[in-house]
């Protein structure tokens, strides 16, 4: 159920934030604000699901720093990538919601910074570990 309700917010996102976007340039007449708060709400929850899912794996798995290194590097950066996006989804909130809009640019700017070098090398990680598993085959 936790997996359905993740990919729905995940799917609902893009087309909200393309509408948002479409209101924000006049090209159709809804309340842009609305539609970017509903954005990025569906946004938060499947980075809250995540989230609480590693934890549990960590919990659960006893994942530490003594557990297979690769394993607790992935599960260190997935995290700081979560949190990096979590960070940012909720200062892009309206303000009066936690700290939206108070981020300084160079803060938010550094933590989407943060966020992307994660993924592209975990991407790059996972991309080198599939093509050495099919070379040594």
């Amino acid at each position: 159920m936790v997996r359905l309700i993740e990919a729905v917010f995940g799917q609902f996102y893009y087309p909200v934030e393309h509408l948002a976007w479409a209101a924000d340039y006049g090209l159709i007449s809804l309340n842009s604000a609305h539609l970017w708060t509903v954005a990025i709400i569906l946004w938060i929850v499947p980075l809250l699901i995540n989230i609480t899912k590693l934890l549990l794996h960590v919990i659960h798995n006893k994942t530490t720093p003594t557990s297979p290194r690769q394993q607790w590097i992935h599960s260190v950066l997935k995290m700081v990538r979560y949190l990096c996006d979590l960070t940012l989804a909720i200062h892009w909130l309206p303000q009066g919601c936690l700290w939206g809009g108070h981020l300084p640019a160079s803060v938010w700017g550094l933590l989407g910074t943060v966020s992307s070098l994660v993924n592209i090398y975990t991407m790059y990680v996972a991309q080198h570990s599939v093509s050495s598993t099919h070379s040594h085959s």
